[in-house]
C-alpha cells in the first residue's frame, strides 16, 4: 500500500472514513496541518483551537490566538499566561505549564 499517496487523497478528499485505516503522522506539528485541513480550514492563522488538559475538569486549557482574541474581553474567562507557540522545537505539542 503506498501510505502518502492514500493519506494525500483522504486529506484532499475531507472524507477519513473512506480510508478504512488509522491515519499516522511523524509528529503532532503533521497532525494538526492535516486536522485542519480535514476541517476546512482555509487559513490556519484564523482557526479557533483548543487544547484541553482534562475534559472533566476543563479549568486550563491551550487556546490558538485567534480563539484568544475572541475570549480577551470576556469577564468569565481569566487568561493565566500566553504562549502562542503550542509546539516544541522537537514538533511536538508541548506539555502543560511546560516553560520554554
Amino acid at each position: 500500500m503506498d501510505l502518502p499517496t492514500t493519506y494525500e487523497n483522504l486529506y484532499t478528499s475531507t472524507y477519513m472514513a473512506r480510508g478504512k485505516i488509522p491515519v499516522l503522522v511523524d509528529d503532532d506539528a503533521q497532525g494538526l496541518v492535516f486536522a485542519l485541513r480535514t476541517s476546512r480550514v482555509l487559513d490556519p492563522e484564523r482557526a479557533v483551537l483548543f487544547r484541553v488538559r482534562n475534559t472533566l475538569r476543563i479549568d486550563e486549557l491551550w487556546a490558538s490566538p485567534e480563539a484568544v482574541r475572541r475570549l480577551e474581553d470576556r469577564e468569565d474567562v481569566e487568561m493565566l499566561e500566553t504562549d502562542p507557540e503550542p509546539l516544541g522545537p522537537d514538533r511536538m505539542l508541548k506539555p502543560f505549564g511546560a516553560a520554554d
